[in-house]
């Protein structure tokens, strides 16, 4: 069988930054950003993260071949092209795909899976909420 779908267009090198104090981006796609007391239900679409743990300005940007990051809920490190094919990404699927980087360590998978490193702990003081919305 044959898949022709509408090329999803970005520049592989055009990336975005969020600031400390930044509370919504919009483009390229729509988080909000928020400070928050406690975490609550973990989903797809939230990352909850310890602001002392993060360099800022976080880098919003594609992922980018050789990208690894340590898959919250598991022990080591996982290339995110294996995650991908893990997930049974396809190409398309792939190319859509944002990464949210602080100091050049992925932080999450935007709406799949943050990184352990950066997870809130009992000793956490100050937690992060990132959500996607949708457009």
């Amino acid at each position: 069988s044959l898949l022709l779908v509408e090329k999803y267009h970005t520049e592989s090198e055009e990336c975005f930054y969020i600031e400390k104090e930044d509370t919504l981006l919009d483009k390229p796609i729509s988080l909000k950003i928020e400070n928050v007391e406690k975490t609550s239900e973990y989903l797809p679409n939230t990352a909850y993260l310890d602001t002392d743990k993060l360099v800022f300005p976080l880098k919003l940007r594609k992922y980018i071949k050789g990208d690894y990051f340590f898959p919250f809920g598991m022990k080591g490190k996982k290339k995110l092209s294996k995650f991908f094919k893990d997930e049974k990404l396809s190409l398309e699927e792939k190319e859509k795909i944002w990464v949210l980087t602080s100091d050049n360590d992925i932080v999450w998978i935007v709406g799949m899976r943050a990184d352990n490193r950066f997870k809130v702990e009992n000793q956490t003081k100050k937690i992060l909420k990132i959500t996607t919305l949708q457009k």
